[in-house]
């Protein structure tokens, strides 16, 4: 029997809850042990239950996902933690990354990449939404005139090897 990754989901909106709840659940890989709607149930959750991966999102009432996972470093608590946002904001993702998230996924991008998440986070990697890489990618590209390949025009790359490289920059 495979043991499974123990997993708290802390969103305030229950539709948004119930269905990666049951995403993950029909993975057979991850075991949702606990909800919360807000930030200070995600706490006591995590304090009680000490879940392998806290996914969080980032925007709750009263009590932020970034200031969960702060009072949870505070607390010396030892879960890793995914934050699930609607916001394609690279300062916000940065700002996650400084907090010590290991994850970072897009909630539009979450019904096809959250057990991709949930799985490289559980290994200790880090894992951000492929859009927000991709992103990402390009915006160093246009910052530091980088180039992809030997041609000077980044359409140059097909898709595939565009796909390639954000897959080996995940992997790092």
């Amino acid at each position: 029997m495979i043991n499974k990754i123990s997993v708290i989901i802390a969103d305030d909106h229950p539709i948004v809850r119930h269905g990666i709840k049951s995403i993950l659940e029909n993975s057979n890989l991850i075991d949702v042990i606990a909800e919360a709607e807000k930030g200070e149930e995600a706490i006591k959750h995590i304090k009680e239950l000490s879940p392998e991966i806290a996914i969080l999102d980032m925007d709750m009432p009263k009590m932020t996902g970034l200031e969960v996972i702060q009072t949870a470093v505070q607390l010396e608590i030892k879960s890793k933690f995914i934050i699930i946002t609607a916001y394609k904001d690279e300062t916000l993702l940065q700002k996650a990354l400084s907090f010590g998230v290991s994850g970072f996924l897009l909630k539009e991008n979450a019904l096809v990449e959250i057990i991709l998440c949930v799985q490289k986070v559980y290994e200790g990697k880090s894992y951000i939404s492929s859009e927000l890489t991709s992103n990402l990618i390009y915006n160093n590209e246009s910052k530091k005139n980088f180039r992809w390949s030997k041609s000077s025009d980044i359409k140059s790359d097909t898709y595939r090897e565009k796909n390639i490289k954000i897959s080996c920059l995940r992997s790092e």
